[in-house]
């Protein structure tokens, strides 16, 4: 990912089709600054992966700015 915007610092935008919940495995990856030093967003289509987010901001803390928009428009303007 460093190399396709130059080692700089971007937003992250995941997102997930409906009913698709990352492994515990993927989770714990992401936590990692090592998978990606960049700020992230998770737009959620449900409420299942909304919570789903919450617990993982609150038990795996993510080493970088991470937050979860249930909005498009909210999270486009930020």
């Amino acid at each position: 990912m460093g190399k396709m915007v130059n080692h700089q610092s971007v937003p992250l935008l995941l997102t997930l089709d409906n009913f698709a919940i990352p492994p515990v495995d993927s989770r714990v990856f992401w936590t990692t600054k090592d998978a990606c030093p960049y700020a992230e967003a998770y737009l959620t289509k449900t409420i299942g992966h909304k919570i789903i987010g919450n617990v993982y901001l609150k038990f795996h803390q993510p080493s970088r700015p991470t937050l979860i928009f249930t909005d498009k428009k909210e999270l486009l303007n930020g």
